[in-house]
């Protein structure tokens, strides 16, 4: 066996060792810190009532069904979230639908809330609630996760005052100080929102 032959073995070796390590460390970050999977509980309905409130404290609204998820990665008889996202997202894994809640009682019934994200500047992550009316108008936008912190939350706190009354946005909408990339996730994530409600009523809405 020549030098050549030996030396490329080694270079293999190397490559089938390191491309182990890797499976191995993704199937242990994924065993010890699972994909988020949207659900519906004290947790989520504070974050519901901040853009589309109840009118009773959380526990109540959790315990008295106030809210429903009817659309979780899942296909049901409103909305075929994994078909929508297929056709959204493209060759982009973190542009998605990651459930549609209805307010079932209460205040503000009838309203539709997404939960979507987006990949904006780089890695940075967005997990935005948008509230809708029945005819598919904005109500109100909370930005809940950025991944690089609250400087841009901040940045864009004021969406629902920009936004409220609009069934279609476009990038001067949402623009905020910080960088156009940002911006256009921010977008991505609102477009998602207003598609997805307008084809749950389409469909004849959250039965």
């Amino acid at each position: 066996m020549t030098q050549t032959v030996k030396n490329s073995l080694k270079a293999a070796l190397v490559l089938i060792v390191i491309a182990v390590v890797a499976v191995t460390a993704l199937m242990l970050a994924n065993a010890f810190f699972p994909k988020y999977q949207p659900k519906l509980d004290l947790a989520k309905v504070t974050q519901l009532q901040t853009v589309a409130a109840a009118g009773v404290e959380d526990q109540a609204a959790l315990d008295g069904g106030y809210y429903r998820i009817f659309s979780s990665e899942a296909k049901t008889d409103e909305f075929d979230i994994v078909k929508f996202n297929k056709d959204y997202k493209g060759s982009n894994d973190n542009n998605k639908v990651l459930a549609v809640y209805s307010v079932e009682k209460g205040d503000n019934a009838g309203q539709f809330i997404t939960e979507t994200k987006t990949t904006g500047f780089g890695t940075q992550i967005q997990i935005i609630l948008t509230s809708f009316d029945a005819a598919g108008k904005i109500l109100k936008v909370n930005v809940i996760e950025f991944t690089n912190g609250d400087y841009y939350a901040g940045e864009y706190a004021n969406l629902s005052a920009k936004l409220g009354g609009k069934d279609s946005i476009e990038l001067s909408d949402v623009k905020s100080s910080g960088a156009t990339d940002s911006s256009n996730g921010v977008l991505k994530n609102i477009d998602m929102s207003l598609k997805a409600v307008k084809a749950i009523i389409a469909a004849g809405g959250a039965k």
